[in-house]
């Protein structure tokens, strides 16, 4: 006879219901509303560089990846090993998105290849943290996810002071400044 782990069995089905049930009323019980902004205005901007379709097939993948991190991190499902990596992930992301902040409040400093190189050590980090939890297939929505929005393409578009990317950045900007006073990064 098998033993039956309830707590197991919970956060298997927390992680299968995320990833069958993506969308935002689901989500919103997972993530509060300010994250949920800006994941809006992320939306905005792969909607903007890509076709529709494509930019909901991002949004999705980077829901399902933020809440299957988080939904292991409330369970405790870290080893002290992938705390570790973790903290090194949440620096590394707040440092990004730090440089990202002030390359777009301050003209003549963007710069496609740090950007890009700080989102791939971001990319290399939480696949060292999902590669131990999730399936390949999660793993494969991250890199999704890196692939799109850490390139330096882009990163080029989006940065344009004349492009059409450039208010919904602006947004971006904002949520962004808001989540790192806060300390929700």
């Amino acid at each position: 006879m098998t033993d039956f782990n309830p707590k197991s069995f919970s956060l298997r089905a927390q992680k299968k219901l995320i990833g069958k049930m993506a969308s935002g009323k689901v989500v919103k019980n997972f993530i509060d509303d300010e994250v949920a902004d800006l994941l809006d205005q992320v939306y905005e901007l792969a909607a903007l560089e890509a076709d529709k379709k494509e930019a909901q097939k991002l949004s999705k993948d980077l829901i399902k990846t933020v809440v299957k991190l988080g939904i292991l991190a409330k369970n405790n499902q870290f080893s002290a090993e992938d705390i570790e990596t973790l903290n090194q992930l949440r620096k590394k992301t707040t440092n990004t998105f730090l440089s990202l902040l002030s390359m777009y409040e301050v003209d003549f400093t963007f710069d496609k290849v740090i950007l890009s190189a700080n989102m791939a050590e971001m990319q290399r980090l939480l696949l060292v943290l999902l590669a131990k939890h999730l399936t390949e297939k999660s793993c494969n929505r991250a890199r999704h996810v890196f692939a799109f929005y850490g390139s330096p393409e882009f990163l080029e578009n989006i940065f344009d002071k004349k492009g059409k990317s450039r208010e919904t950045l602006g947004k971006v900007c904002v949520g962004l400044n808001s989540l790192i006073d806060q300390k929700k990064l």
